[in-house]
């Protein structure tokens, strides 16, 4: 009896142990401590937790991350326009999913409409067709239709790179960059 008991508690362990601790909340309220770039955010919730924060639909342009990792044109404005949208406030997330990093995907609900759409729309984002899954919401292809239209932002460069090809043929191609 003993013996089944602890195969049963070390299976219990196992488990506990092994369990995916990571979970979405679909809505919620929190504020905005830190923009990281023009498409990620850290939040203070209301249980005084930080939670990074990837907006959904999107894909804003890379920042620098060293001489093997060049940033893009438009990095530097995109997120300054995020942070001038939320950071500081205490804004509405709307998340669907969590990504490869455990960031909650999210929109981020601003005056009747999101900071996602918003980006697009001055130009300071894509909307993100990198893969078909990642663009759900259709104002955001909207949005970057239009601001194509206004040549606005990275628009205004008739050669803009999307972020996930920079990251695939710029990033790692410098001399002695592998």
């Amino acid at each position: 009896m003993n013996k089944k008991l602890f195969v049963v508690f070390a299976l219990a362990v196992c488990t506990a142990a092994t369990a995916d601790p990571r979970t979405i909340t679909p809505t919620f309220d929190a504020k905005v401590i830190r923009v990281s770039d023009g498409d990620t955010v850290t939040v203070l919730n209301s249980r005084n937790e930080q939670i990074k924060v990837r907006l959904a639909n999107i894909d804003a342009p890379e920042g620098s991350h060293g001489r093997c990792r060049p940033g893009q044109p438009f990095s530097a404005q995109s997120k300054k326009y995020l942070s001038d949208l939320v950071k500081g406030k205490t804004v509405r997330f709307q998340c669907s999913t969590l990504d490869r990093y455990g960031r909650s995907i999210c929109d981020i609900e601003i005056d009747g409409t999101t900071a996602n759409r918003m980006l697009v729309g001055a130009g300071l984002a894509w909307a993100n067709r990198s893969n078909p899954t990642f663009l759900r919401d259709p104002g955001v292809a909207e949005a970057e239709k239009q601001a194509v239209i206004k040549r606005a932002g990275l628009w205004s460069d008739l050669r803009a790179i999307p972020p996930w090809e920079w990251r695939k043929t710029v990033w790692g191609s410098a001399p002695g960059c592998k």
